[in-house]
């Protein structure tokens, strides 16, 4: 019904991931970074900062992708997640892994590049 906006689908990778649906909810986040890159993601901060401890929402998908290695979708989730928890240099480690896992994408490519840029050539 409201194929234009941002936050309603925002909020429905949020509940995708949170039922561990975790490929759906990559790629409805990766759409929605390629057509709205500028888009604030105020609704992610407010999901992602509100669990605490055991019961955190990037707990639960740091035990699962340290189960299951090759899973680029699991790691794009949980880059996205670490991000809106303020933890940069954690995302970036999950992009380099997603970038690895799945060099077609992107909007991980991209999102590599904005938070770790490669050095100027000399």
């Amino acid at each position: 019904m409201l194929p234009g906006d941002a936050v309603v689908h925002e909020v429905r990778c949020l509940t995708l991931s949170a039922l561990g649906d975790y490929t759906a909810a990559a790629a409805g986040l990766n759409s929605l970074l390629s057509s709205a890159p500028r888009h604030g993601l105020d609704v992610g901060q407010q999901f992602v900062r509100r669990g605490r401890g055991l019961h955190h929402p990037a707990r639960k998908l740091e035990q699962f992708v340290d189960t299951r290695s090759e899973d680029a979708a699991a790691r794009f989730i949980l880059a996205y997640q670490y991000l809106m928890l303020g933890e940069q240099d954690l995302a970036v480690a999950m992009l380099r892994e997603v970038t690895r896992l799945q060099p077609q994408d992107s909007v991980a490519a991209r999102m590599l590049t904005a938070l770790d840029p490669p050095p100027a050539p000399s």
